[in-house]
């Protein structure tokens, strides 16, 4: 964890822009911090893990108005889990933000924030950045972007299982 490492972000529709990606920590939450959210039942017991990053824009493209997303997490058997997502509600879930910034030019540096909810007896040991792909007719997805087959890992003391992503919204 803090280890820097330069990855391609895929601009929609445009070019691969180079940032240094850093995990700066992983942090395990209660599952109580959801309580303004519907969790669905069989997470009523998970654990909310916040993996916290930063990134410098290493490109000549501005990156504002897009977040860094792509990442994965992995428990101890290496399965995959899949960041979770909060939607709705008339305040964000100020535990874990991933906010856009509104500009961000060659070299300047931006935080964020992914939530990952790990079912019990499980933990994230891991957390990868595999970025985006997009379908281009004709050319080979592996072979153009071969970090989201083969992420960057940050591992940790805690983190992530075998579930696809997650959505919670806010109780009524």
């Amino acid at each position: 964890m803090g280890d820097e490492a330069t990855v391609p972000f895929l601009l929609p529709n445009g070019p691969e822009v180079p940032i240094t990606l850093t995990v700066t920590d992983i942090e395990a939450g209660n599952i109580a911090d959801l309580s303004n959210f519907d969790v669905p039942a069989e997470l009523n017991d998970a654990t909310p893990y916040y993996v916290r990053f930063s990134y410098t824009n290493e490109g000549d493209d501005d990156l504002g108005g897009y977040q860094v997303a792509g990442f994965v997490g992995l428990d101890a058997d290496r399965s995959e889990l899949m960041p979770s997502t909060t939607m709705g509600g008339s305040e964000p879930f100020t535990a874990c933000l991933n906010p856009a910034p509104s500009t961000l030019t060659e070299g300047a540096s931006h935080e964020g924030c992914v939530l990952f909810l790990v079912p019990k007896d499980s933990e994230l040991v891991s957390v990868g950045y595999r970025g985006n792909y997009r379908y281009e007719e004709g050319k080979d997805t592996e072979a153009n972007f071969p970090i989201y087959y083969n992420p960057v890992l940050w591992s940790s003391e805690d983190a992530p299982s075998k579930s696809k992503g997650t959505v919670v919204t806010p109780a009524n």
